[in-house]
């Protein structure tokens, strides 16, 4: 195996690894924001947020070390200002992804709490609940789709 090949495959394993290094901190993220939804009766409830909390900064963290982990064996591999820049938004782009992702599944899990809230009152339409313009717009949305499945019949 030659130095450039070895090099190459060092960088390639880096790429992999803050590849992997992505997909758990993503997990743990998802995880967490799930946890932070969680209603219950009892005591261990309430402590389910600051887990919640914990679980995202840890996933930070972890997002940052791969990031640097990964630009770090690119410096030691290669003397190209390309294929550094290359590495750095790769890393950049996954960072951005993970955030993104962050957002959007925390929006989803609220999102699916007013949809809960919304199909509780949807039969009692004096409710302020059910006069909610976000209510409405689920009842709308509902309505919409369940035309266009009987229209396919």
């Amino acid at each position: 195996m030659t130095v450039a090949s070895f090099e190459k495959s060092k960088r390639l394993e880096a790429i992999l690894e803050m590849g992997r290094n992505w997909a758990l901190a993503t997990t743990v993220t998802v995880a967490s924001l799930s946890l932070s939804s969680i209603e219950g009766i009892y005591e261990t409830a309430r402590y389910a947020v600051h887990i919640s909390f914990v679980g995202v900064i840890l996933s930070l963290g972890w997002y940052g070390l791969s990031g640097l982990r990964a630009f770090q064996v690119a410096e030691l591999t290669t003397e190209n200002w390309r294929q550094r820049t290359v590495v750095s938004i790769l890393i950049i782009l996954l960072y951005v992804a993970g955030l993104g992702l962050m957002v959007f599944v925390g929006h989803t899990i609220k999102n699916q709490r007013f949809v809960e809230i919304c199909s509780r009152y949807e039969a009692m339409v004096d409710t302020s609940a059910h006069k909610d313009p976000l209510c409405q717009r689920l009842y709308q949305l509902r309505h919409e789709q369940k035309m266009l499945l009987e229209s396919m019949d």
